[in-house]
């Protein structure tokens, strides 16, 4: 069974209290998203995180997923060290950009030519020491060297940077869009003012589309053979 690399998120809310959905979410072998659990919380406190994640590796007959994205909430970070520790912790890049422009935006005069900055710092350094000149560098030059923000995310970069990351599975993933678009598939099955067993079974009716998605994709890959390309011969 998959599970090796998961997504995390609370963004969605039901009811009229506001109480996060949260969705454990990945990838199988056609590349499509397929759903691992989800649970309504009380609230997004660490103890209630640890709760979940317990209950999803009882679930998972205690396999650990080698590696969870989630976005950068402490409590959840708290939760996922102390539950999860065999797995890789890496945090939602998109998450960090939206931040880093609601931290920064204001700060750097310059703030698209910084953005494009720091794209290249996330995404295409290869080697750690390059990254940290790098990253020392771009402090100096956007006056930078006392943003606190900066400082706090630079001591979390083993989980953001992908120079830190090439070394673990993600499955070509580096963000929590697959449970993001989840969100958005949720709002054409569900609504807020549903009571909460309504709000499941329309949940249900959700999750049997996708693995009727999945049982398509498998009679498929069954019935036909992968395409090569055709060898182009040389005239002799």
């Amino acid at each position: 069974m998959f599970g090796d690399v998961i997504c995390f998120d609370t963004t969605y809310r039901k009811l009229d209290d506001g109480r996060p959905f949260g969705l454990i979410v990945g990838v199988n072998n056609h590349k499509k998203t397929m759903v691992f659990g989800a649970t309504l919380l009380y609230d997004e406190t660490a103890e209630s995180f640890g709760w979940l994640f317990r209950t999803f590796l009882t679930a998972m007959s205690g396999k650990h997923p080698r590696t969870i994205l989630t976005d950068e909430d402490a409590a959840m970070a708290k939760a996922t060290s102390k539950v999860l520790p065999q797995s890789h912790h890496r945090l939602c890049v998109w998450h960090m950009n939206q931040n880093a422009c609601k931290h920064l935006a204001g700060v750097v005069e310059e703030y698209k030519k910084f953005n494009a900055d720091f794209q290249h710092y996330i995404y295409d350094i290869e080697e750690e020491d390059d990254f940290i000149n790098e990253w020392n560098r771009m402090l100096d030059r956007y006056g930078l060297r006392d943003n606190m923000w900066l400082q706090r995310l630079f001591e979390k970069r083993e989980q953001w940077a992908l120079v830190y990351g090439k070394n673990t599975f993600s499955a070509h993933m580096s963000t929590t869009q697959r449970s993001e678009s989840m969100n958005n598939e949720l709002k054409r099955y569900i609504s807020i003012k549903y009571d909460m067993l309504t709000f499941f079974e329309h949940f249900g009716r959700l999750v049997a589309d996708k693995r009727f998605v999945e049982v398509k994709c498998d009679f498929k890959a069954s019935q036909t053979t992968p395409k090569h390309g055709a060898s182009r011969l040389g005239r002799q």
